[in-house]
């Protein structure tokens, strides 16, 4: 069909200061004069023409191109609403289709030489009435059965390349509160799914070429009102049988340079509690980091598990547990380990150990006390655990040294010792003792007490150990402890009897018992007086006897009993021999009887015949 051409004239004048101007081409609807609110003003429609097999005619608006300076402005507007009404909508849209994509819509600036690209801003008017009008997008629906490739559309958004320096800043914020309200909530959300995962969500800063990779930084705004705002993450719940609950990973970043001499380090994970600036000393508390396993309704709850770093050529990472030093005026925080309590069976063990070593010592566990400087020294407290159930014992208290586990025939291993000593006293008066080593049977309110057991190790081969029960030396000034050794006293009944005896030899002689006063160079030499026990008993009794006979031989003759003393010094008299037999109150004193033995020709060996002794 032929064109219609509207073109207004031209301003023909190039005056430099004013010269002409292009004549304007105006097309206005029809003024509506009605006083009924249906009496509109006339629309100007234009539309580009209908074609019944090929592309509809199209719609082009352009601003005049300008050859010196700028392009014309295209300025689209509805105007202002009259004294009673609202401003005109504005529409943009492509048409319906009926078979393909719909026509899409492309709004973008032009590309600047000498300058930056035209902003592109999108922006409500303010009202006075009610909330704010909203900005919404949505990207679009597909009805498309086929799910390989049906998904409905995205929304992808970017900032701008440069060249030379830093890409564009994406900034998504809601504006400030007014004088009586809150700031406006961001939600990022994906859909609910019907069939499969829903989608993630991912915050992600790009790769750096020289320098580090961006900060991800989730901060919450002060407050000056109730406590301070939270940061929640929650994995997913799983409402399917035999599954778990999402987990929430937090990793430290990687180090990845492999450089020899100074390579890349892992990147820390630090959780702290809140600082507390309050001054008040009773309640303004620093805020807990607490990290507590998964409640189960039926089976175990969630563990905890603390595990160091692996080191493939090296050591392995520690695990440091220690609260803070103390400030001006107060005393280190407390470490409390303990299992949980039992509704039904045994509580949860308590296991602390070092691991084994291939090529080095197995680690030390060291359980020190720290020095104070104000009163006594703190405690260490090892109690095994109380049992209320009956017939049963409480628990005990086992210290084992190492096994030595080398079985070399030359040089194999030893066991380990077990030390205990008593704390040391540096004070410098004579009162200022050292530590006792106390060991106590358990008392027993009805029953015996419990028994005190020394016992050396067993050799499977060779000797058992020895017993070496001894006090220190002397200092400068002094003298060295005494060893005072005894059964306890009786309300009703015998007092226990004290047995020292040396074991069996099964091919060689039965071990000796020597009781022997150490040597001194001052005063009469040390005494030994062996006494019988006294006995209180109205009558019938006799006082405790000693008796001492020499060892029985089945093949030859018995022991000798010798009662000597030793020779005298210089100038001095031999010590005597007393033989004495108390006073009586009553009948006769006792006798004193020197008798040997007779001989006794009925004996397994014919040549056992001889005299009795002189």
């Amino acid at each position: 069909g032929g064109n219609i051409v509207l073109t207004a004239g031209e301003g023909s004048s190039t005056y430099d200061f004013d010269g002409g101007d292009g004549g304007k081409v105006q097309i206005f609807g029809g003024a509506g004069m009605g006083k009924f609110e249906e009496d509109d003003g006339g629309n100007v429609e234009i539309a580009g023409g209908y074609a019944s097999t090929a592309r509809g005619g199209s719609y082009l608006l352009n601003s005049g191109y300008g050859q010196a300076t700028s392009s014309g402005i295209v300025d689209i507007a509805s105007a202002n609403a009259g004294s009673s009404g609202v401003s005109g909508d504005m529409d943009l849209s492509t048409g319906t289709s009926s078979m393909g994509n719909t026509g899409y819509i492309n709004l973008e600036t032009g590309q600047a030489t000498s300058g930056k690209g035209g902003y592109f801003h999108v922006l409500v008017g303010s009202g006075n009435l009610g909330i704010g009008g909203d900005i919404q997008m949505y990207s679009g629906t597909t009805t498309n059965p086929d799910a390989r490739t049906a998904t409905g559309g995205l929304i992808a958004m970017y900032t701008g390349f440069s060249q030379a320096t830093s890409s564009g800043t994406f900034t998504l914020d809601t504006m400030n509160a007014g004088s009586s309200g809150v700031s406006g909530a961001i939600h990022f959300t994906t859909g609910t799914t019907s069939n499969g995962n829903s989608g993630i969500t991912t915050i992600i800063t790009g790769n750096a070429n020289k320098g580090s990779g961006g900060n991800v930084e989730v901060l919450v705004g002060t407050g000056n009102s109730g406590s301070g705002g939270d940061i929640i993450m929650t994995a997913g719940e799983s409402t399917a049988d035999d599954t778990a609950g999402g987990k929430v990973n937090i990793f430290g970043g990687l180090g990845s340079s492999d450089d020899s001499r100074s390579g890349g380090d892992g990147g820390k994970v630090e959780i702290f509690g809140g600082e507390a600036r309050g001054e008040n000393v009773d309640t303004d508390f620093g805020g807990n980091v607490e990290i507590t396993g998964g409640l189960a309704n039926s089976a175990t709850g969630g563990s905890m598990i603390y595990t160091s770093g692996y080191g493939f050529e090296s050591s392995s990472g520690l695990v440091y547990l220690s609260t803070a030093n103390a400030g001006n005026q107060g005393v280190s925080g407390s470490i409390t380990m303990s299992t949980g309590t039992s509704s039904f069976g045994a509580t949860g063990y308590f296991y602390l150990g070092t691991g084994e070593a291939s090529s080095g010592a197995g680690g030390d566990i060291d359980i020190i006390v720290g020095t104070g400087h104000l009163n006594d020294g703190g405690n260490v407290y090892m109690i095994a655990g109380e049992t209320t159930a009956v017939s049963e014992t409480g628990g005990w208290v086992q210290i084992t040294g190492g096994k030595g586990s080398n079985q070399d025939a030359a040089n194999g291993g030893d066991g380990g010792a077990v030390f205990i000593d008593g704390g040391r006293a540096m004070g410098t008066n004579s009162f200022d003792l050292g530590g006792n080593v106390e060991i106590t049977g358990g008392r027993g309110d009805a029953g015996t007490g419990g028994n005190f057991i020394f016992q050396t190790g067993k050799g499977m081969l060779s000797s058992s150990g020895y017993i070496q029960l001894s006090t220190q030396d002397a200092g400068t000034s002094g003298v060295s402890g005494y060893i005072d050794s005894y059964t306890g006293d009786t309300t009703r009944g015998d007092s226990g009897y004290y047995f020292i005896r040396t074991g069996d030899a099964n091919v060689g002689t039965g071990g000796e018992i020597k009781l022997k006063v150490g040597v001194g160079n001052n005063g009469n030499g040390g005494d030994v007086n062996i006494e019988a026990g006294d006995t209180a008993a109205p009558s019938g009794t006799t006082g405790g006897k000693v008796s001492m006979v020499s060892g029985y031989s089945a093949r030859s003759t018995s022991g000798a009993i010798s009662l000597d003393t030793p020779n005298s010094g210089a100038s001095g008299e031999s010590g005597k021999i007393s033989f004495t037999t108390g006073t009586s109150s009553n009948g006769n004193t006792g006798q004193i009887t020197l008798t040997t033995g007779l001989t006794n020709p009925v004996q397994p060996n014919p040549g056992n015949h001889g005299r009795g002794g002189h």
